[in-house]
Order: structure tokens, then C-alpha cells, then sequence
């Protein structure tokens, strides 16, 4: 995130409360020269972070995900804001982050086959720093869910 907020005002960007109270110089992204000059992990954050913000600040209860590739068959990603309350708002940024991610993927022409044939399967896992818990991403439950004894067998069962 800091780097986000050391970058300026991402182009989709409307008035995020995280990212508001930070102090930044803003870039025009249109600027050429600024995209010349970057760093990769800049390039990558404002071709790539941005697409997940801009989906972040609908906020409407349910996030939505999809694919804009023509060869991709890939699902609709849903997360629900809802289940993850108690979240602060970069850590639910950051699990919008995973699903946008996914997206891309899912994209990738060179992979079509082996997702039409099952061959290859695409998860969302997000880590929680501070207390050190994995999360999968559940599709029916459209949401992060803990790997633990109790939900290990109806993830596998979704997997």
C-alpha cells in the first residue's frame, strides 16, 4: 500500500478513505515519461493495482471480477464484503488484490485448454500477517475462508 500511496492518485481512483489521508505527489499516469522512468513493481502496480481499486471503490456489498480477455472462459470472482467485516480496509483491498489476480490469470490464452480440460485449477490463497493464518478463496462462499480442521473438508470438496 505504500508504495500505492507514494505514487499519487492511481487514474480510477476517487476519493479512497486509506489512501486520502496520505501525504503524495501525483503522477500523471498518461505521461510517458513518468511510465518510462518507473520502476517494474511501479509499472505493474498502476497497470494492474489500479484495475483492483477501482473495483474496490464500487463497494457495493459484493465485489465482482471478470475477465475482459476474449479466449478466457473464466468465472465471475465474488467477494463478498459483507462476511469480511471485521477486516480493516487494506486487508480487504488486499484480498480484492487476489481475486483481480486470479482474473489475470484465468486470461492467459497459453492456458485455455488446460482450465476447458480441468487440468489446471486456479486458487486464490491470502495470508493474514498477524496472527498468521492462510485463507482460501471460496467461490460458493464468496469469500476468504481459514484452513483449519473444520472447513478443510468442504474446501476440498469446492477444490
Amino acid at each position: 500500500m505504500n508504495l500505492l500511496n507514494n505514487l499519487g492518485k492511481c487514474k480510477y481512483e476517487r476519493s479512497h478513505p486509506y489512501l486520502a489521508h496520505h501525504e503524495h505527489q501525483p503522477i500523471d499516469v498518461q505521461n510517458e515519461n513518468n511510465k518510462m522512468t518507473s520502476s517494474p513493481l511501479e509499472k505493474w502496480i498502476w497497470e494492474n493495482g489500479c484495475k483492483t481499486l477501482q473495483n474496490f471503490n464500487t463497494k457495493s456489498g459484493i465485489l465482482s471480477f471478470k475477465s475482459s480477455s476474449i479466449h478466457s472462459k473464466c468465472p465471475t470472482l465474488e467477494l463478498d464484503l459483507n462476511s469480511a467485516k471485521h477486516l480493516t480496509e487494506v486487508d480487504l483491498l488486499s484480498q480484492a488484490n487476489v481475486l483481480q489476480q486470479m482474473i489475470h490469470v484465468y486470461s492467459y490464452e497459453m492456458l485455455t485448454n488446460q482450465l476447458a480440460q480441468n487440468l489446471l485449477r486456479i486458487h486464490g490463497i491470502w495470508f493474514e500477517l498477524y496472527s498468521g493464518r492462510v485463507l482460501i478463496y471460496s467461490r460458493l462462499n464468496r469469500a476468504f475462508l481459514p484452513i483449519t480442521e473444520e472447513t478443510i473438508t468442504s474446501l476440498l470438496h469446492e477444490l
